[in-house]
């Protein structure tokens, strides 16, 4: 299906000007609400047995919990996301402790294994770096995300001398 995406209809109301009849806006928001599970969402056992990802659980808890959009069928993103921002702290404080190992290397050939561990690893951190990213940007939890979404103001025309005197004729 080509062509770009429907916007929700709250925020083409919320735009202002429309092209709807109220009958297609009512039916629109009819459809918009069957799609809502109206469950809310809940911490996987992963989550729950790693200390990191339920502190940050709780935390989108908080931050989600006034938006009707958020349900229980985000728990997926939302578990990944969490288990994804622990795994990325536990790599950095991995990567401090063999950064500072190195410096503990006799032998010039660990010297060069390690380096070499090191550059992988920090590979992998700046992918779960940019997953973590991706992910923001979806759960609109960075200023780019939100920005995008929100509704451009739409400034009326200055009128004229000929407007002001015969109107909209």
């Amino acid at each position: 299906m080509a062509g770009r995406p429907s916007k929700p209809i709250e925020l083409i109301l919320l735009e202002g000007k429309t092209h709807l009849t109220k009958k297609q806006i009512a039916e629109r928001k009819a459809k918009e609400d069957s799609l809502k599970s109206n469950s809310p969402y809940q911490p996987n056992k992963k989550v729950k047995n790693n200390p990191v990802a339920l502190e940050m659980f709780y935390k989108l808890q908080k931050l989600y919990k006034d938006i009707d959009y958020v349900d229980g069928l985000d728990e997926n993103i939302i578990n990944r996301y969490c288990l994804l921002t622990a795994e990325v702290d536990s790599e950095e404080i991995l990567l401090e402790r063999m950064e500072s190992d190195i410096d503990k290397c006799e032998n010039p050939g660990q010297m060069v294994t390690m380096y070499k561990s090191i550059s992988g690893m920090e590979g992998n951190l700046n992918r779960s770096r940019d997953m973590l990213l991706k992910m923001e940007d979806r759960m609109f939890l960075n200023p780019t995300a939100r920005v995008k979404n929100v509704p451009k103001k739409q400034e009326e025309p200055a009128k004229t001398a000929n407007d002001r005197k015969f109107g909209n004729v």
